[in-house]
This record gives C-alpha cells, structure tokens and sequence, in this order.
C-alpha cells in the first residue's frame, strides 16, 4: 500500500473525485442562488400586497370610526333635544281657580 504506485493512483482517485464533487456543488450553489432570486422576487411581491391591504383596511377603519362618532353625535342631539321639549313645557301652566268663600247669610 506504501508504494508509489499506489500513491499515485490514489492520488488521481482523489482528484478526480475532489473535481466531481467541485462540479457538483458548483451547480447545487448555482441552482439555490436563483431558487434565492426567485423567494427574494416572490416575498418582495407579498411585502407589496400586505402593504396595500393594510392600507386598505387602515381606510375602512378610518371611515367606519368617522360614521359611529357621526352617528353617535347625531343620536345625542336627538336625545338631548326631546328631553328639553319634554321637559320644558312651553304651555303656561292654568292658573289656580279663585274660590271666593261667601258666608252664607244667616237668618235672625
């Protein structure tokens, strides 16, 4: 085994299976580098989507917020509008009725 020969023909062995192997990781690395362009492409388009429908649902958040306080203020000024009709009678309240007590004559 420790003869020159064996030396040598083990060394080419191990070259060319060291040149095979460099080949074919050169390729697994090709081949994830643009399989990494493709993700990168992919999650770069869903960074955009996510951003415009946040956007979108900051919008309808605002509009639905806007229309209940709209609607609360008008719903106040109903209430608070029949509680002063009702309690502030606008009709004047009928006088009391005069009693006028006349003794009744008494016969002597």
């Amino acid at each position: 085994m420790n003869s020159p020969v064996d030396k040598e023909y083990l060394d080419a062995r191990l070259e060319t299976i060291m040149a095979v192997f460099s080949g074919e990781m050169k390729e697994y690395v090709s081949r994830n580098e643009t399989a990494h362009g493709r993700l990168e492409a992919c999650i770069d388009l869903l960074r955009e989507e996510m951003h415009t429908s946040i956007a979108r649902s900051e919008n309808r958040i605002i509009k639905w917020v806007v229309g209940a306080i709209l609607a609360q203020t008008a719903v106040l000024v109903s209430v608070m509008s029949l509680m002063f009709h009702v309690a502030i009678d606008r009709t004047p309240a009928a006088a009391p009725p005069v009693v006028v007590n006349i003794p009744a004559p008494t016969l002597h």
